[in-house]
């Protein structure tokens, strides 16, 4: 009997403690579901109530709990238009307060960058990937076989000429892409940093050039040329400014020409260059003079 009247002691005090975590995680749990609710509800009030879909969900309140969620783009209510998009994400703030559209940080075309094998299998990007790294020499590269196309619901990204380019006007900065590039090369930048380096090799800057003419050698002719820190140089690639808007400086464009290679883009569009050579390829053994 002594030894049950023991074992008593440490039973209670083990059935106490797992109640009062019970009810603890219980009511915890019933707060962070009203506080969800509550900012459903709010997200709801902004939207137009016609449940018609558009935006990808069954109707306007799963769309809320969507944004509230699971981070779904606020510029999906087509009815709402741009102004339910600013009220949501004002409603919302933290980092999709501001308005963000996507960048592809590479440069390389075909006849740009160079390859090391014709590839001729899927048509996917991340199958390609799982194939030695890619068929290009920079590991870097893009691999212009358009699963961040395929990811698109706006149909804002096109391929040409191997790269992938984003439509600043169609994207809406829902990030979808950034998740179906297996290069890790599509960022989210805001609306406003129209001007980014579209180049995200790893490699030693000196040894850039020898896979892709488009290269960010860190030469740091546009730090030199940043009045107003347009862009800087870090971790040996030149990294543009998301915080300084176009229209407070205009000095984008002029620093972009002075670019030896053509690494600084403006979103929407890869500039051309003149050059005095293309690299050497697997396809045409050689380099070929312009």
């Amino acid at each position: 009997m002594g030894e049950v009247e023991w074992l008593r002691l440490p039973l209670g005090l083990g059935i106490g403690f797992l109640s009062a975590f019970g009810a603890f995680y219980l009511a915890t749990a019933w707060k962070r579901r009203w506080r969800k609710d509550a900012a459903v509800d709010a997200l709801l009030a902004l939207l137009p109530g016609h449940n018609c879909g558009l935006c990808g969900t069954d109707d306007c309140r799963h769309y809320a709990r969507e944004l509230v969620e699971n981070g779904a783009d606020p510029a999906l209510c087509a009815p709402g238009g741009k102004a339910v998009e600013a009220s949501l994400r004002t409603a919302l703030g933290d980092e999709r307060k501001e308005a963000r559209i996507a960048v592809v940080r590479c440069g390389g075309r075909q006849g740009e960058v160079r390859e090391l094998f014709a590839y001729d299998g899927r048509a996917d990007c991340w199958s390609a990937a799982r194939l030695y790294g890619g068929s290009r020499a920079c590991a870097d590269a893009c691999l212009g076989l358009g699963s961040c196309r395929v990811a698109c619901p706006l149909g804002a990204i096109s391929i040409d000429k191997g790269l992938a380019l984003v439509d600043p006007e169609l994207c809406s900065g829902c990030g979808r892409c950034v998740v179906a590039c297996p290069k890790g090369l599509i960022a989210l930048v805001p609306r406003t940093a129209r001007w980014f380096v579209a180049c995200s090799s790893h490699r030693p800057p000196e040894s850039r050039k020898a896979d892709c003419t488009r290269a960010c050698d860190a030469c740091g002719e546009c730090a030199r040329l940043s009045p107003s820190w347009e862009f800087s140089l870090e971790e040996g690639r030149a990294r543009a400014s998301t915080r300084l808007r176009e229209d407070e400086s205009s000095a984008w464009a002029a620093i972009a020409a002075r670019c030896p290679s053509g690494a600084i883009v403006r979103s929407g569009g890869t500039p051309e260059l003149p050059r005095e050579k293309k690299v050497k390829s697997a396809s045409d053994g050689g380099a070929a003079a312009l």
